[in-house]
């Protein structure tokens, strides 16, 4: 399966087409909040038009506590339209919904403020990490509200520093174990930063394979077996 972050400028049922040809399922498309705020329907024909089952919000403009409120009911207002029309709504964050006020987490403030309902999560590990902070306790926590993770490894004492699943400080295994326990449905592997766009989603393909075969007792697979 594949997440969308861009639609090179393709009508829904062309990059339908393509990925039937190619046999690749449409897991879940992101769209700007922009987008979401402006065109909201014409988002959301889009996505149904790809199949796709899942939508997501990659980022909000959040800076202060006002912000965040304001951000939840637009969230809420975004996801129950998406629900009506058979879509589930995620929310996907980035380091700095991991400022305190409070004493709170941005991002649990937001997840006090939605209807689980409507808005889910989309968890990034590599995001997570970056922010400091540690990914496995804060997943489980709201593993029950996150139906898609991000699996992005992450080198320390990077900017942004993601790298090739399995290379950096994620301990990948750890995190399988709690999401296949949780029931999460999608693990989703995103790279920022490759040399090699296709050689890093092969190391991916194998190391989330390999990882997923031990936590749940399967034989391993050869590397012949994964093309």
């Amino acid at each position: 399966a594949v997440e969308f972050h861009q639609y090179y400028g393709k009508p829904a049922t062309e990059l339908r087409a393509v990925l039937d040809r190619c046999r690749i399922t449409p897991l879940s498309g992101m769209a700007s909040w922009t987008a979401l705020q402006e065109d909201l329907d014409a988002v959301v024909r889009y996505q149904l038009d790809l199949g796709s089952p899942f939508l997501v919000c990659p980022s909000a403009p959040l800076v202060s506590l006002a912000d965040y409120f304001s951000a939840a009911i637009s969230l809420n207002k975004i996801g129950h339209v998406c629900r009506e029309q058979g879509i589930t709504f995620c929310y996907h964050h980035h380091e700095h919904e991991f400022v305190r006020f409070n004493n709170e987490y941005g991002l649990d403030i937001l997840c006090e403020k939605t209807n689980p309902e409507w808005v889910q999560l989309e968890l990034d590990t590599g995001n997570m990490l970056f922010a400091g902070i540690e990914p496995y306790g804060y997943f489980a926590r709201h593993a029950n509200r996150c139906p898609i993770l991000h699996l992005k490894d992450h080198l320390p004492g990077q900017i942004r520093g993601s790298t090739d699943l399995g290379s950096g400080q994620l301990e990948l295994t750890r995190l399988i174990d709690l999401a296949i326990a949780s029931g999460t449905d999608w693990l989703v592997c995103e790279q920022e930063h490759c040399l090699d766009s296709f050689a890093s989603a092969r190391i991916a393909l194998q190391t989330m394979t390999a990882a997923i075969r031990q936590e749940s007792g399967l034989p391993e697979m050869t590397s012949g077996s994964i093309t």
